[in-house]
C-alpha cells in the first residue's frame, strides 16, 4: 500500500506551505521578533579579528569549511540515525551530531510556567510548552562557535520534545551546512531571502512605535511574505528522501514548527554561512561590514549613508542591535570553548548602485543602548530585554571603495547629528590609508575602545572588501 509521503512529493510539498502561510496570515506577527544569537570565538581568532590578521581569519574560515564538511557528510549518509540524543552534564537532553573537531546539536527547553499552567489544566500530554529551541555548531579548527535561541509564547500540540527536536534538527541542520558547501545560487539565494526577512522583522519592530497604524500592518504584510519566499525556498531545496517527505508530512501538521525552522535556517545561514561564502556567488558586492560587540552593553546601528550604495539582498535600510552577549552559556563542548569569548555582531552587505568606473561610499552611526531591565541573563526566557538609547555615546564609521585609488576607512567617537555630514567632512578622515583606525568612547569615567580594520586597500580580483569594526 502506498504511503502518503509517496503519492506525490508535489502536493505534500504544496500543503506543508499552505499551511504556513495560512498560519502566518492569522498569527499576530507583531509580537514576535528574530532569535536571540551569539558567537563564541577562540583566543586565535578572536585576536585575528581584533587586530586586523585577514590572512589567518581566512586560514580559520577554511579550518570552519573543512570541520563542517564532515557533518555535512554524515548527515547526509546517515539520514535520521545522524542525531544522537545524548544528556549533558547540567541534564539537558540534546539532539547532537558530532564528529573529532565539530558539532552540531539542537536543544528544546520549555517554559517552566506554561507548563505547570497546563498539567494544572489537565493539557495533552503530548504538548511542548512555550518551548525555546536552541541551535548550535561548533569548529574546532576554526575557533568558533553559533548559538541562537527562539522562543515561541504558544504551547505546540500533539508532538513531542524528541519529535521536534528530532524534526528541526534534520531539516536545519541539512540546510546550513549544505548552504556552506555548494556555494551555489540556491545559496545566494536562501542568502538574499535571509536578509530580506531580517530586515522585515526591524521593520515591525520599528512599526511598533509608529502613531499609523497603516505602517504597522504594512510592515506585517511584508514580514508574511518575506517568510513566505524563505519557506519556499528551503522546501524546494529539500531533497527526494523519506526523512525529509516525512518532515514535509510532519509540516502541514505543525505549521508553527516549520515557520521556525525557516527562521532558524536563515538566522545560522546568514551568521555561519554567508561571510564565508558571499563572496563565491555574487561578483556584483563591493564592502562587507561586520560590527562585533565585545563589550558589557548593547549597542545600536541606527542611521547609515551611502555614496553610490545599495544595500545587497534586502530593499531597504534596516536598524540593528547587538545587546551584550551572555558571558556564561551552556554548550555541549565544555572545557573545549572555557577560554573562548562570547560576542554580538551584525553582518550588512553593500554594493554599488552603478558598476562603470565608479566605486562605493557607506557611513554608519553607531549608539549606546543603556539596559532598562536588570540584565540578559536575569530575564526570564519569554521576556525581551528593553534597551533606552543613550544618544551622548556613540561614534560614525565610514569606508570608501574608490575605483582607482586606495580605499579609505575611519572611525570617530561622538555620536554625529548627520550621518551624511559626517561621511562628507574631510575632517573625519585619517591621514594616509591605514588598514587599521581607532578611536575611544568615555563612559562613566572609563574609555570603550573602538577599532576599524579592513582585509585590502586595493587590489581585491573580486572587488569585495571587507570592513571588521569591533566594540569592546
Amino acid at each position: 500500500m502506498a504511503t502518503e509521503s509517496s503519492v506525490s512529493r508535489g502536493a505534500l510539498e504544496a500543503a506543508a506551505l499552505q499551511a504556513m502561510i495560512d498560519h502566518d496570515n492569522n498569527s499576530q506577527v507583531e509580537n514576535e521578533a528574530p532569535p536571540a544569537q551569539q558567537v563564541l570565538l577562540s583566543p586565535e581568532r578572536e585576536t585575528a579579528l581584533r587586530t586586523g590578521d585577514y590572512s589567518k581569519l581566512r586560514e580559520l574560515e577554511e579550518n570552519q569549511k573543512k570541520d563542517f564538511e564532515a557533518i555535512r557528510l554524515t548527515l547526509k549518509d546517515h539520514e535520521d540515525q545522524a542525531l544522537n540524543v545524548i544528556t549533558d552534564e547540567h541534564g539537558r537532553e540534546l539532539h547532537v551530531c558530532s564528529t573529532e573537531n565539530a558539532m552540531f546539536w539542537i536543544h528544546v527547553k520549555e517554559d517552566a510556567a506554561a507548563k505547570e499552567a497546563g498539567l494544572a489544566a489537565n493539557d495533552h500530554k503530548d504538548t511542548v510548552y512555550a518551548p525555546t529551541i536552541e541551535v548550535g555548531t561548533f569548529s574546532k579548527n576554526g575557533g568558533h562557535a553559533f548559538l541562537s535561541w527562539h522562543t515561541f509564547k504558544e504551547n505546540l500540540d500533539d508532538i513531542t520534545i524528541f519529535a521536534l527536536a528530532g524534526a528541526v534538527g534534520a531539516v536545519v541542520g541539512f540546510q546550513i551546512f549544505e548552504i556552506l558547501a555548494t556555494e551555489s545560487e540556491q545559496a545566494a539565494a536562501m542568502a538574499s531571502a535571509g536578509l530580506a526577512r531580517q530586515a522585515a522583522y526591524a521593520e515591525v519592530e520599528a512599526a511598533r512605535a509608529h502613531p499609523d497604524p497603516q505602517v504597522l500592518t504594512k510592515a506585517i504584510k511584508d514580514l508574511r511574505a518575506a517568510r513566505s519566499n524563505v519557506d519556499r525556498l528551503w522546501m524546494a531545496q529539500l531533497p527526494k528522501k523519506p526523512i525529509f517527505e516525512k518532515f514535509l508530512s510532519l509540516a502541514r501538521r505543525f505549521p508553527t514548527v516549520s515557520s521556525l525552522i525557516g527562521t532558524t535556517i536563515v538566522t545560522a545561514a546568514v551568521t555561519v554561512v554567508l561571510g564565508i561564502i558571499w563572496h563565491v556567488i555574487n561578483k556584483d558586492l563591493y564592502i562587507k561590514v561586520n560590527i562585533t560587540n565585545f563589550d558589557k552593553k548593547a549597542w545600536k546601528v541606527d542611521a547609515w549613508y551611502h555614496n553610490n550604495g545599495i544595500i545587497a539582498g534586502g530593499s531597504g535600510w534596516v536598524v540593528k542591535s547587538m545587546a551584550p552577549a551572555k558571558k556564561e552559556v551552556i554548550t555541549p563542548m565544555g572545557a573545549m570553548v572555557a577560554k573562548y569569548t562570547a560576542a554580538t555582531n551584525i553582518t550588512y552587505f553593500f554594493q554599488n548602485s552603478f558598476t562603470v568606473m565608479d566605486g562605493v561610499g557607506i557611513a554608519l552611526r553607531v549608539v549606546q543602548e543603556d539596559d532598562n531591565s536588570k540584565g540578559v541573563n536575569s530575564q526570564p526566557s519569554n521576556t525581551p530585554v528593553v534597551y533606552l538609547l543613550t544618544e551622548d555615546l556613540g561614534f560614525g564609521a565610514a569606508y570608501l571603495a574608490k575605483f582607482i585609488k586606495k580605499n579609505r576607512h575611519t572611525v570617530k567617537a561622538g555620536v554625529p547629528p548627520s550621518i551624511e555630514d559626517f561621511y562628507e567632512e574631510e575632517a573625519n578622515w585619517p591621514k594616509g590609508t591605514p588598514t587599521v583606525v581607532e578611536c575611544e568612547v568615555e563612559r562613566d569615567g572609563q574609555r570603550v575602545k573602538i577599532v576599524g580594520s579592513t582585509d585590502a586597500l586595493e587590489g581585491r580580483n573580486d572587488n569585495i572588501y571587507t570592513y571588521d569594526v569591533k566594540i569592546g
